[in-house]
């Protein structure tokens, strides 16, 4: 079997630099499922802007959202951990080139206390795939806590 090879990645800045009109219908042009799923360029250039490419739909809240209280907390970015690119601080991994990190957010206790946004503007929307998933489970549980849902009670 033949080996794939990985496909092209720029840093994810590039986003925020921008595309030149001729890299612009290039990933346009480029555009399949499968190179969407890739994790390469055509990922980056397609995360901010899958309405371009795919029928979306943004679901808007019944109520007014509310901001979250925002108090960074700078030594979440200092904590250190043995990464593929080596001992690296969270800052250093997020914002390396190599990482392909668009953004971060940490929120704990109901407030956001880190969050870096080296790929993206904090408001683009932005592809959540697999990360809605535990993000659904999440609810579920605290609807289950709440008492709202009982898991014992079988619908058939």
């Amino acid at each position: 079997m033949e080996k794939k090879s990985p496909p092209s990645r720029d840093p994810v800045s590039k986003v925020l630099a921008g595309y030149s009109n001729s890299e612009f219908q290039a990933m346009i042009e480029n555009f399949r499922y499968e190179t969407m799923l890739a994790g390469g360029d055509v990922s980056l250039f397609a995360n901010t802007r899958l309405a371009t490419f795919l029928h979306t739909t943004i679901v808007s809240p019944r109520k007014t959202s509310v901001p979250l209280p925002y108090e960074p907390n700078p030594e979440i970015g200092k904590v250190e951990a043995e990464t593929a690119y080596g001992k690296l601080s969270l800052d250093d991994f997020v914002t390396s080139p190599k990482s392909f990190i668009q953004a971060f957010i940490v929120a704990h206790k109901g407030k956001v206390v880190y969050e870096l946004y080296p790929g993206m503007k904090p408001t683009d929307s932005h592809l959540w795939a697999s990360t809605a998933k535990p993000i659904a489970g999440l609810l579920i549980e605290q609807l289950v806590d709440e008492g709202k849902i009982d898991l014992n009670n079988t619908y058939r």
